[in-house]
């Protein structure tokens, strides 16, 4: 959900193949959010232990830098999680690896009990040495505290004007190293990742209580979850993942458009953000006039504005084993990935990939994508998602 801003940064992955999903919440801009929701997973999905995790990371943010125009300032956080079987019908090993103050959390049914990654901000303890130790400044004039008075996470990809010091990535102002997880899980236990602006509105057990715990449609309670944070006058991008491990299996994936509140918005601007929304999911939006009748809302089929993938494209290297790179350039023609990020034309603009399921309806002062439910069973039976404004 765009929420009360007035651009859209987050941006999310749900790769089925690769058994991860993941959100980043980006920040000074959505590029860095879009590269790594790209290239990210592909890094993850080579990772055999921690180490191998870690240079996921540290090579995700070489790319980056090398990505970025010298003048972007964009960065982000990203939450990733990566399902895989545990050799018993009904276990599943959840590895998370956690980079600023995005969160996962891990509800455990049969116990009600609740794990969760810790948030990386300023103010911690440990956070606030290594800020210390690089040089830089834990401002606590605002809430919650900046570095330099400026960034209120303290790991993050991106951010490299936070990563000229000496020493290595773990000594920097703003770290690239993330922290890892390793939660062995149930069938119809649920995984939960989410902004900071949802758990900044929400706490733990209350997402809990809504989501794992209701009777209704989890793209529902997803989606009543973001909308009482804007209730609770949230004022950040809102991005939720909820992920229900082994319960059904696969339905087939299917795209629906709503029109929202379209019929009723007179200004210009706002009615070209729907039009680019539309477009991004495949759909041209207009308003046809009828007869003796209120006016209609048409959509139609029309060619995805831009092609996905964003960066992609470019010929990166095809990551192999434990976080290295092959040595020849990857193909510049490829399949595209599952998500990429916003457009960055137009405000809040959204763009699907194909073949995904997603239910999308816009309004302001928000824009809104609801995936509907993706469920699999066996080995790679670990999705039932659903979120609002995420790019795909």
């Amino acid at each position: 959900m765009q929420g009360l801003r007035p651009s859209f940064e987050d941006c999310h992955v749900l790769d089925q193949k690769l058994g991860i999903c993941g959100v980043f919440d980006g920040h000074l801009g959505d590029e860095a959010a879009a590269f790594c929701a790209e290239r990210l997973p592909r890094h993850v999905s080579t990772a055999h232990d921690d180490d191998g995790l870690r240079q996921a990371f540290a090579l995700c943010d070489s790319e980056l830098m090398a990505a970025l125009p010298k003048e972007c300032e964009a960065g982000t956080t990203a939450t990733v999680a990566k399902m895989q079987p545990n050799g018993r019908e009904d276990c599943i090993i959840v590895t998370v690896a956690n980079l600023g103050d995005s969160r996962a959390l891990l509800w455990r049914k049969s116990s009600d009990t609740i794990e969760h990654t810790r948030d990386h901000r300023p103010d911690d303890k440990s956070e606030r040495d290594r800020i210390t130790a690089a040089g830089g400044e834990v401002n606590e004039d605002f809430d919650p505290p900046r570095i330099d008075g400026k960034l209120a996470c303290s790991r993050a990809l991106g951010d490299f004007s936070f990563k000229q010091g000496p020493g290595t990535a773990a000594e920097q102002k703003v770290s690239c190293v993330p922290e890892l997880y390793r939660w062995t899980a149930q069938r119809g236990d649920w995984l939960i990742l989410g902004c900071d602006g949802v758990w900044d509105t929400m706490g733990n057990e209350e997402v809990v209580q809504h989501v794992c715990k209701s009777s209704k449609d989890v793209g529902d309670t997803v989606a009543g979850v973001l909308q009482c944070c804007i209730d609770k006058e949230a004022d950040d991008n809102l991005t939720l993942l909820a992920v229900e491990l082994g319960s059904v299996p696969l339905s087939e994936p299917s795209t629906m458009v709503k029109a929202g509140d379209f019929l009723k918005e007179k200004d210009p601007a706002v009615l070209e953000q729907y039009q680019s929304f539309c477009l991004r999911a495949g759909y041209a939006i207009a308003r046809e006039q009828q007869p003796k009748a209120p006016p209609k809302v048409v959509l139609t089929e029309a060619a995805r504005t831009p092609a996905a993938p964003r960066f992609t494209a470019h010929g990166y290297n095809e990551p192999v084993a434990n976080g290295k790179l092959v040595n020849e350039p990857a193909p510049i023609a490829r399949a595209p990935l599952v998500i990429v990020g916003p457009s960055g034309v137009g405000k809040g603009t959204l763009m699907l990939g194909p073949g995904k399921s997603t239910m999308l309806q816009g309004f302001v002062p928000k824009l809104l994508a609801l995936p509907s439910l993706w469920r699999l069973w066996g080995m790679a039976s670990w999705v039932s998602a659903a979120m609002r404004a995420q790019l795909l």
